[in-house]
């Protein structure tokens, strides 16, 4: 009973084993079926022309297909591949969801091929079918199959001509049987005697030669006339060449020695770069060699062929003189270099030059000039100054620009400081004469705040003068004013000091004292005053800023019977001016003034023009009364006060020279 349970059970387990086979296999099926009738497409190629059809073959690009004779199927829907078979063109084949179920494919015939490599001198024509194809000694020519005429055209070879049958994708190699061209040249030369040279032989003319086709370079010579060179061809279409040469005489040579050398040398008019020179020969020829400053030479010439002359030429110099004047003494450069001043007389060679005339103040002028040779050349310069060259141009003058006005005056002799017997006198106010006999240049007012601030850079709008600046400050602004407008600085500054002045210049400066002295007691008067208003001691109203009733309780000294209302100092302006138009000059600020302060005593025997006070000292003087001046003897015009240091009562005005031509 168990054996047979066993083999019931192992009859059960094979059964079952073929169940699942079976079921895997129907499973397959099913599925190739569904992929077959969903997803495979077919499609049938119809090959042409007939010789293509039997032996043609497919290559994919793309997609997934398989191909059984003239069926081929395609899982999905695109998918490309080649079509080729021998002899015949591959043609590729698109497939996609519109692409019909019957595909023609036509297979165009490949060409046949020309193939040629000719060793032969000269470019051949490669004609097919009377068409030119190709020019040169290589081939490599696509053709139709079939039928075809061939012709060569090779210039030194005779033309070839050959029928050709060609089959498709037929490689044809070509080895035409060319003829060389046979032909004649006839040579012949004048004058008679000369020779040839052919092929690397020497042959005598006239000649006349057998020559096969080529290009042949030919030289035709004779003693004393220029060789010939020339290029002859022989061709199928000219075979026969005849040359008749005129031989022309050997050029002359000139090897020429110059001194001075870079100057100009002309044959017949031409210039020339080199001094070995070929020339015609039998011919006159005119040679020329020049320079500035130098005679020219001048020589003709007439040389035989083939003839070398050297030829030595070495120029004379041309020497003339140049007189150079001017309106002022002014320094000279000729071509940029100084050779004195004027008046000057040279000795130059005779040439142009570039003169340039400078002096400082005036504006710089340059001129050319020809000297010539053996002649006395006058040339004159007139200068005219910087500042007149600018105003001629219309250029507006710095002071102008900044709004500071000026006033002109013609000073005289008189008698600056004090005498030992007037009221309220210091002991420093010597008794100085003077000559003031240059005019001058004074501003009207005070420089201001806004006007210095032109040159510190200080962007300011007031109208006050410019205080708390040095003796030295107010210098370097008067050479500043002097460089706006070109004229010739009156101060010679290095570092932070004057070092000397230029007493002839006409650039901006300080007052001198004597000149602000003058201008406060003299000036438009018969007599001087003891004052800038006269000699009252009663001030009158609006004569200046002074220590009056509105300073009370800021000073313990003031003038208790004057008014001018302004405690501090006021705007340039703001009072009435004096009797020759100037404000301030009695009051507001004290004024530095050129002169260095000293106490040793000027020499009072003496009249002193133009006088710039004590040559050296280590303080310097300021003149008038200021807004902190409480007393009457402090207003004198005679009054001077050292000071060393820049304050707040310390102002200045600036004057200059008056110009020539002013």
């Amino acid at each position: 009973m168990v054996e047979l349970d066993k083999r019931i059970k192992q009859a059960q387990k094979k059964n079952a084993a073929v169940y699942v086979v079976l079921a895997l296999l129907t499973l397959m099926i099913l599925i190739g079926v569904f992929t077959w009738v969903f997803l495979i497409n077919g499609y049938t190629l119809l090959v042409g022309p007939n010789d293509a059809t039997n032996n043609y073959s497919t290559h994919s690009v793309s997609g997934s297909y398989y191909r059984y004779n003239d069926n081929v199927y395609v899982y999905g829907t695109d998918a490309s591949f080649y079509v080729s078979s021998p002899t015949f063109e591959q043609v590729k084949v698109e497939i996609n969801a519109q692409t019909p179920s019957n595909i023609e494919v036509i297979l165009p015939p490949s060409p046949a091929t020309l193939l040629a490599e000719l060793d032969i001198p000269g470019d051949t024509n490669w004609f097919v079918d009377d068409l030119m194809v190709h020019v040169g000694n290589s081939l490599n020519y696509k053709l139709p199959h079939g039928s075809h005429k061939l012709r060569l055209e090779n210039p030194y070879y005779q033309p070839f001509e050959q029928q050709l049958e060609l089959q498709r994708g037929e490689k044809h190699y070509l080895t035409p049987n060319l003829s060389l061209v046979q032909g004649e040249i006839s040579l012949d030369a004048v004058p008679e005697g000369a020779t040839v040279e052919l092929n690397e032989q020497q042959y005598p003319l006239p000649l006349t030669q057998a020559i096969s086709g080529g290009k042949y370079q030919v030289k035709i010579s004779k003693q004393g006339f220029k060789p010939i060179q020339d290029n002859i061809e022989i061709s199928w279409q000219y075979p026969n060449q005849t040359r008749r040469y005129q031989l022309e005489p050997a050029d002359a040579i000139l090897q020429l020695s110059t001194k001075p050398s870079g100057g100009v040398l002309l044959v017949n008019g031409i210039q020339k770069s080199t001094n070995t020179i070929t020339i015609p020969a039998n011919t006159q020829i005119n040679l020329q060699y020049s320079k500035p400053g130098y005679f020219t030479f001048n020589q003709s010439y007439r040389l035989t062929p083939g003839q070398q002359k050297e030829i030595d030429i070495s120029l004379k110099e041309a020497i003339g003189k140049l007189n150079i004047t001017s309106n002022v003494v002014a320094e000279v450069s000729i071509d940029g270099n100084v050779r004195g001043t004027t008046p000057l007389e040279l000795s130059l060679p005779a040439v142009d030059y570039q003169i340039q005339l400078r002096k400082q103040g005036y504006r710089s002028i340059s001129e050319s000039v020809e000297v010539s040779a053996n002649k006395t050349t006058n040339h004159r310069f007139n200068l005219i100054t910087e500042y007149a060259a600018r105003r001629a141009e219309g250029r507006p003058t710095a002071i102008s620009q900044l709004g500071i006005s000026m006033l002109r005056f013609r000073g005289e002799p008189y008698v600056m400081g004090s005498q030992p017997n007037t009221p309220g006198r210091r002991r420093n106010e010597h008794p100085v004469q003077v000559k003031l006999s240059k005019p001058f240049w004074v501003s009207t007012h005070e420089i201001t705040e806004q006007q210095y601030g032109a040159f510190n850079g200080n962007k300011l709008s007031s109208q006050k003068p410019q205080t708390n600046v040095s003796w030295i400050d107010a210098v370097k602004f008067t050479n500043w004013l002097s460089q706006q407008e070109g004229l010739p600085p009156f101060y010679v500054i290095r570092g932070n000091q004057v070092v000397a002045v230029n007493s002839e210049a006409s650039g901006y400066r300080l007052p001198t004292e004597a000149e602000w002295e003058w201008l406060a007691s003299k000036a438009q008067r018969s007599v001087a005053t003891i004052y800038v208003w006269g000699n009252a001691s009663k001030i009158p109203q609006e004569a200046g800023n002074f220590a009056d009733k509105s300073r009370k309780g800021q000073q313990p000294i003031i003038l208790s019977d004057y008014d001018d209302k302004t405690a501090d100092v006021a705007n340039v302006g703001s009072f009435r001016p004096d009797r020759v138009g100037l404000y301030d000059l009695a009051g507001n600020v004290s004024e530095w003034v050129h002169d260095s302060y000293t106490n040793s005593i000027p020499d009072l025997n003496k009249v002193h023009e133009n006088y710039l006070g004590a040559s050296q000292g280590d303080l310097h003087v300021t003149k008038g009364g200021n807004f902190t001046t409480g007393q009457l003897r402090d207003l004198r015009a005679a009054y001077r006060e050292p000071a060393d240091a820049a304050s707040n009562t310390i102002g200045f005005r600036i004057a200059r020279y008056v110009l020539e031509d002013e």
